[in-house]
């Protein structure tokens, strides 16, 4: 149990996010996290909106997001 189990800040994001999407009234908190770990984000709503529902449904799988997440990230 004392080792990640994902590799990357941004897995970590999306695993947190794809969790999180089925519970609406925290689905931005994987952003907090995000913040928190220093990392700024610049994205349309509707991509937001679009990736929180494929999370949800189960679409998009813990890479894809964070791959998403990551390429939303500005210094």
């Amino acid at each position: 149990m004392e080792r990640d189990v994902y590799g990357s800040v941004y897995l970590k994001a999306a695993a947190l996010l794809q969790t999180l999407a089925k519970l609406p009234s925290l689905e931005h908190s994987y952003e907090a996290y995000l913040a928190l770990n220093g990392h700024r984000f610049d994205y349309l709503t509707k991509e937001a909106v679009a990736l929180v529902r494929d999370a949800a449904s189960g679409t998009a799988g813990v890479g894809l997001i964070g791959r998403r997440l990551r390429s939303w990230t500005v210094s």
